[in-house]
């Protein structure tokens, strides 16, 4: 997946010495800290990795865009702090390009079901609770495509969670992308890419299976036998812009799909903020009171 590229003298390599974790940056872009973990505590190093190099999904919201998304997420939030929409805290969203792999596959197999059916009833003052556990089996066959598997181990959860991508509009990798965004470098071998891919690919096969008419209480596969073959894997680059936010030593991250534009991230009460509204209205309440209570007493 990695070739060599002329614009490596343009970009740096950004390390984080607190979560050892690293990014790759155009030297036009300043990273004062870490957009993991927050900390100050990154060193600029000459970048001696290569560049990713592959298909990408371009970015189709722009970064005043994705601020605007932003923005509006937090007025969502009434009882915030300040914080989520300052200045200095806004300028530090950045767009990244996260390398992952689309898996593609064909696979059959059969897969047990441990299956629990319960039946309720009442009988005078007794309450009665009937458990049927059965054996299921469900077998097939099908086609699973373009499952994303992060090569990052940073982002493997976070994909879901901003997803879908819409595939179609994959492109071959453009250069101008390492000048206005930021690359997070690859984590894992070819070998952990491959099993990962698989382990996922059987996850899928098993909760298709799941659907196929079985109305349980509780559904647990037990055994399963699957067989995966025509396997395919590609390379993309997929566009996340990211927001790391520290507000009380927690840390409240945002992503926005950087071709869809959706938003993931949650922003926690201001506790002092809620506070003096409470007590401005106890103090409006108060007031409101003595005026209703003299003016009936005149």
């Amino acid at each position: 997946m990695d070739v060599e590229n002329k614009e490596v003298q343009e970009m740096y390599e950004c390390f984080c010495n607190d979560c050892n974790k690293e990014l790759i940056v155009n030297k036009n872009i300043d990273i004062k800290s870490c957009i993991y973990c927050k900390s100050k505590n990154i060193e600029k190093r000459e970048l001696t990795k290569k560049i990713p190099k592959a298909h990408q999904i371009p970015f189709k919201i722009s970064k005043k865009d994705a601020l605007i998304i932003y923005e509006k997420q937090c007025r969502k939030a009434i009882f915030k702090s300040s914080i989520f929409l300052s200045k200095t805290t806004t300028q530090e969203l950045i767009g990244v390009y996260v390398p992952f792999y689309l898996y593609s596959c064909e696979c059959n197999g059969i897969v047990e079901f441990e299956c629990i059916k319960s039946t309720k009833w009442k009988t005078g003052s007794y309450k009665y609770e009937k458990v049927d556990k059965y054996l299921v089996t469900r077998g097939g066959n099908m086609s699973l495509e373009n499952i994303p598997i992060d090569t990052t181990k940073n982002f493997k959860d976070i994909i879901d969670l901003i997803s879908p991508y819409d595939y179609s509009k994959i492109e071959e990798a453009n250069t101008t992308l390492i000048t206005s965004s930021a690359i997070v470098p690859n984590k894992m071998t070819n070998d952990e890419i491959l099993k990962e891919s698989v382990g996922k690919a059987k996850v899928c096969f098993m909760e298709e299976m799941k659907k196929s008419d079985l109305n349980y209480k509780e559904i647990t596969p037990i055994k399963n036998s699957i067989n995966i073959y025509n396997s395919k894997m590609s390379c993309i680059l997929l566009p996340i812009y990211v927001l790391n936010i520290k507000y009380k030593n927690k840390l409240y991250p945002f992503y926005i799909n950087g071709q869809t534009g959706k938003v993931f991230g949650n922003i926690p009460f201001s506790i002092s903020k809620l506070i003096i509204i409470w007590i401005v209205l106890l103090i409006i309440i108060f007031i409101l009171s003595s005026l209703i209570y003299f003016g009936v007493m005149s």
